[in-house]
């Protein structure tokens, strides 16, 4: 493709908007589409539009037919039930350079096989999952320092209530990017059996822990505790504790994060370091620069993706079933 860039949004939720504003604060000149059938949506869109100064021409929309045939980067940022039909709705109308989907990628074990095909055949077309710690320079110094001196034994995840059927394969994945391994295995069978209603209307979420080991090795332990009544949620905080040859390294994700790193050695000398992850709009101004002038970013491709999220997935819906005496096909998380 040549000449001015088109980029499509589809899904103009709370993400999808953050992803618009974040496209806007691309330099590269674009014509961006917003996709969605939800008018309330589309106007809640135009407001966090109105928030970020821009020369890009931007059209929302909730109807297929004003969207190009050509486009060089999509973001499906739609709910995970209808993800696979708007990605092949998509495939069928346009040649795409780009897609970048939102997890958690499908619902339905069925689909991500339906998606493997989808992608086979829509080549030179790349497929990028949004697991964005990929991108962060913490993480990647990470990776450098421990690939430098060890490897990893066990990672545990901890903290109250902060998602674990929704956010798991962000953790998942960021274990998987710094040891070069995917899962092997995956068990749900300690989530606690009361399962929660998500804030999405329609949507349920877990508590308590799943469990898993890569193909190195490595074991991984995600932990979430119900919530107690009256706490209030700034006071929530989120801790990854990773066991190494050398050191225990704990990395406390908040507003400002930091990690501990803390030798095994006699003297049980402790470094610290602070470091922050950038949010959403600011993360999706670098992607889209960065396929925009490369054609690549640091996000894993779908094939990258395919094991953990499956894996999870297929855990999570076993569960599922045997708590609530059912046999769905379909995990509603999102």
């Amino acid at each position: 493709m040549s000449g001015s860039k088109i980029t499509l949004i589809i899904g103009a939720g709370q993400l999808g908007s953050r992803h618009l504003q974040g496209v806007l604060k691309c330099k590269v000149k674009q014509t961006v589409y917003v996709l969605d059938s939800s008018e309330l949506s589309l106007a809640n869109c135009k407001l966090r539009e109105s928030e970020v100064e821009h020369d890009h021409d931007v059209v929302f929309t909730n109807d297929w037919g004003f969207i190009p045939h050509e486009i060089n980067i999509v973001i499906i940022s739609t709910s995970s039930n209808v993800r696979y039909p708007v990605l092949k709705q998509l495939l069928a109308h346009a040649s795409v350079e780009n897609i970048i989907l939102e997890k958690v990628l499908f619902q339905s074990l069925n689909e991500y096989e339906y998606v493997n095909e989808l992608v086979s055949i829509n080549s030179p077309c790349q497929f990028w999952v949004n697991h964005p710690r990929r991108e962060s320079s913490f993480y990647n110094n990470l990776k450098s320092r421990i690939n430098g001196l060890t490897s990893i034994d066990s990672v545990f995840v901890f903290g109250e209530d902060w998602g674990l059927g929704c956010n798991s394969l962000h953790f998942i994945d960021t274990i998987s990017f710094l040891i070069n391994s995917d899962l092997s295995m995956m068990e749900a069978n300690l989530v606690d059996r009361g399962i929660l209603n998500s804030k999405r209307a329609g949507y349920v979420e877990f508590t308590g822990s799943v469990n898993g080991k890569f193909k190195n090795g490595t074991f991984i332990n995600l932990i979430s505790t119900r919530q107690e009544k009256g706490i209030p949620n700034t006071f929530k905080k989120i801790y990854i504790n990773i066991s190494t040859g050398f050191e225990n390294i704990v990395i406390r994700e908040s507003v400002n994060s930091c990690a501990f790193f803390c030798s095994k050695e006699e003297d049980n000398s402790v470094e610290i370091v602070p470091f922050n992850l950038k949010f959403q709009n600011e993360l999706t101004a670098d992607l889209t620069t960065s396929l925009f002038s490369t054609n690549y970013c640091g996000l894993p491709k779908y094939a990258e993706a395919y094991t953990n999220h499956k894996l999870f997935v297929g855990a999570l819906l076993r569960e599922y079933n045997l708590i609530n005496n059912t046999t769905v096909t379909h995990l509603p998380i999102t």
